[in-house]
C-alpha cells in the first residue's frame, strides 16, 4: 500500500534495495490531488522501481503513465472450480424450482447496484415465469433491498445472505451477472467464468472490459434494465450461446487469470527490477 511504500524508502537509499510497489487496486481514484494520500502515493511513484496494479483501468484512473508501470491480474486457484457438483442438491437446498437461474455475488454496499438487479428481476418476470435470481451477500443495503422484494410482491429473487461456499450456487446458475458502477477487477467475474458462465455486467469504465470479451464470453452494458433483459432472454433462448460462451469465458481465466500466471509475471517483474540493480548498482 502508500504508507508501506513510503516507509520503505529509506531502505532503498540507504541499503540499495529496490522497491516495487503494489499501489493500485481499484478503477477508481479515491483521494483528492492535494492530500496527504497523494504525497505518499506520488512518492511511491517516484522512488519505486516497479510500479504494479491489478488492471489497465486502474492506472487510467490515477493518470499513472510512467513505463515502470506493470499490470499483473489477480490470480485465483483454478482447483477451486474443478470439482464436481451436485446442481440438482444444489437446487433443492436454495428451494429453486426454475429452470433457469441469474446469480449475482457481491456485497450489499452503496457501490454495487442492487436496485438495478431488482429491476431487471421484475421485467423478466413479466415476461416469463422460468427464472430465479439468486443474490449471494451482505451489507449495509441488505433489508432495503429485502423490503422492496416485501414491497412490489417480487417472487422470483432469492437472497441467501453471506456463503461460506459460493462455488455450487454459481455452478448450479446459467449466468452471472453484476449490476455495479465502476471494479477494479471483480473477483465475481473471475468466479463466473472460471465455472464456465456467461456474464452480463455494467462496469463500462473499471476493469471488468479487461476480463470480460464483448460478444465472446459475456457483455458489458451500461445500467439499463431493457439491455440486460434482451441480453439475458438472447443467453435463456440459445443453450448453444451460452454454453459457449461459458466454456470461452473458462479458457480465458485458465490462460489469463490462473494463481500459476500471477506468480510468473511477478517472477518476471523482479527479475527485471534485479537485473537493473545489477547493470545500474548506483540507483
Amino acid at each position: 500500500g502508500k504508507m508501506t511504500t513510503f516507509y520503505a524508502i529509506p531502505a532503498k537509499i540507504i541499503c540499495r534495495i529496490p522497491i516495487v510497489a503494489n499501489l493500485i487496486a481499484d478503477s477508481k481514484r479515491r483521494f483528492k490531488s492535494y492530500s496527504l494520500d497523494s504525497l505518499f502515493f506520488n512518492a511511491g511513484i517516484f522512488s519505486s522501481n516497479a510500479l504494479l496494479s491489478n488492471s489497465k483501468a486502474g492506472l487510467l484512473a490515477y493518470n499513472v503513465t510512467t513505463p515502470k508501470a506493470k499490470v499483473i491480474y489477480n490470480g485465483v486457484d483454478l482447483e477451486r472450480f474443478r470439482q464436481k457438483f451436485d446442481t440438482t442438491l444444489e437446487r433443492e437446498v436454495l428451494g429453486v424450482k426454475t429452470e433457469f437461474v441469474v446469480i449475482m455475488v457481491a456485497s450489499f454496499s452503496i457501490h454495487k447496484d442492487y436496485d438495478l438487479f431488482i429491476n431487471v428481476a421484475k421485467e423478466i418476470g413479466r415476461i416469463r415465469d422460468d427464472v430465479t435470481f439468486i443474490a449471494v451477500g451482505d451489507g449495509g443495503e441488505w433489508k432495503r433491498i429485502q423490503q422492496r422484494i416485501k414491497d412490489e410482491h417480487i417472487n422470483n429473487v432469492l437472497l441467501t445472505g453471506n456463503q461460506s461456499n459460493v462455488e455450487p450456487i454459481i455452478a448450479t446458475s446459467d449466468i452471472g451477472l453484476l449490476c455495479t458502477y465502476s471494479e477494479g477487477i471483480s473477483n465475481s467475474i473471475i468466479e463466473y467464468m472460471a465455472l464456465g458462465k456467461p456474464v452480463i455486467t455494467t462496469d463500462l469504465n473499471g476493469g471488468s472490459k479487461e476480463i470480460v470479451i464483448e460478444g465472446v464470453t459475456g457483455y458489458c452494458t451500461n445500467r439499463s434494465a431493457e439491455k440486460i433483459v434482451a441480453a439475458i432472454n438472447l443467453l435463456l433462448n440459445n443453450a448453444e450461446l451460452r454454453v459457449a460462451m461459458g466454456n470461452k469465458g473458462r479458457e480465458r481465466i485458465a490462460s489469463h487469470f490462473s494463481i500459476g500466471r500471477m506468480g510468473k509475471d511477478f517472477e518476471i517483474v523482479y527479475q527485471d527490477v534485479l537485473s537493473k540493480k545489477r547493470t545500474n548498482p548506483v540507483n
